[in-house]
């Protein structure tokens, strides 16, 4: 059996949960520095990245401490965004705002 046919009859065979678990076991051996020779052959330049290596390194969470006042207990720092919107609010008229969008959208084409 040549390789094109054993890689079809594999991939008919292969589960999602096979695929999940394959990017699993690859992320975790991955290297920063693969990631960054990644980076570099797509044209990122080293520039950039070791701007961001010494914004890292200028980094000290002891700078910031100064600035949590002092009576905050850690469920209220924990606690501090959860009132923060991330997203819009649920319209009970959705699908009306749904087909008006798509209108609009077909007028700008």
């Amino acid at each position: 059996m040549d390789n094109t046919t054993a890689a079809s009859v594999i991939a008919q065979k292969v589960t999602l949960l096979d695929a999940i678990h394959w990017m699993t076991s690859t992320w975790d051996v991955l290297t920063n520095e693969t990631i960054q020779k990644c980076f570099r052959k797509c044209g990122f330049f080293q520039e950039v990245l070791g701007l961001a290596e010494a914004e890292e390194e200028n980094w000290d969470e002891e700078d910031y401490l100064p600035l949590i006042p002092h009576e905050t207990s850690l469920k209220d720092y924990v606690q501090c965004d959860d009132g923060l919107a991330t997203e819009d609010t649920i319209s009970d008229d959705w699908e009306s705002l749904m087909t008006e969008g798509a209108r609009n959208s077909s007028e700008i084409c």
